[in-house]
């Protein structure tokens, strides 16, 4: 399955970022959200089988819409730049790790997966996980397949020193003072042109599941 007109259609989209502009445009906008779902719908499918807890799940909720909320931004465009879905147990507005996927023309198209700053207790019950359990983490971080296809964890945010309840000499510290735990790795446009979308992006879901169900056990 091919993003190429999703892609064209948001290039465009960008240059116009306007009502009118849209409403002008709204059965090319129409078309490649269609496309788009049915991307989502098969990228589902093919996780449900590795990871059941998301089995409950309608994939077409996961579905973000394009309208942004602009009402405490200085950005005036009534309009996302990308299409993006995050597919987790509880919804993608439930709180729990999961799936992200970003397509946004100029290189900036990316997988994601993990938690993005979670609230105290459920970050608190993560670093517990670490503390008592850090060998899955170890394990998956360890292996061929992630070290190659991802980047670390997203160390934007961190804590400038060890949370509370932790000594600074800890085995894991610099895991333990994240603030998210995310992981990611980008795709170049040409995948969405060229080549089958979900040859892509279905590998690098089926990687990080282990990821995704430690996070999952964790916070449960």
């Amino acid at each position: 399955m091919k993003l190429e007109a999703p892609l064209e259609f948001l290039k465009s989209l960008a240059e116009n970022n306007s009502k009118e502009w849209m409403d002008a445009n709204r059965d090319a906008y129409q078309d490649s959200r269609d496309l788009f779902v049915k991307f989502t719908e098969k990228i589902f499918e093919s996780l449900i089988s590795l990871d059941t807890e998301i089995s409950g799940e309608d994939p077409r909720k996961s579905i973000f819409r394009i309208n942004r909320d602009i009402r405490f931004s200085p950005d005036k465009s009534p309009y996302k730049r990308n299409f993006a879905f995050f597919i987790a147990n509880g919804g993608k507005n439930g709180g729990m790790p999961g799936y992200y996927f970003h397509l946004q023309p100029g290189g900036k198209s990316f997988v994601a997966g993990g938690i993005y700053m979670p609230p105290a207790e459920k970050l608190n019950a993560i670093r517990q996980e670490i503390d008592y359990n850090p060998q899955p983490l170890i394990d998956f971080f360890s292996h061929p397949k992630v070290k190659e296809n991802f980047v670390d964890l997203d160390r934007g945010a961190m804590l400038k020193r060890a949370p509370k309840g932790y000594s600074p000499d800890h085995p894991f510290i610099d895991w333990l003072r994240l603030k998210s735990f995310v992981i990611s790795t980008p795709i170049p446009d040409k995948i969405f042109i060229k080549n089958d979308a979900l040859e892509a992006v279905i590998p690098a879901f089926q990687i990080m599941v282990p990821f995704i169900q430690y996070l999952r056990m964790a916070i449960d």
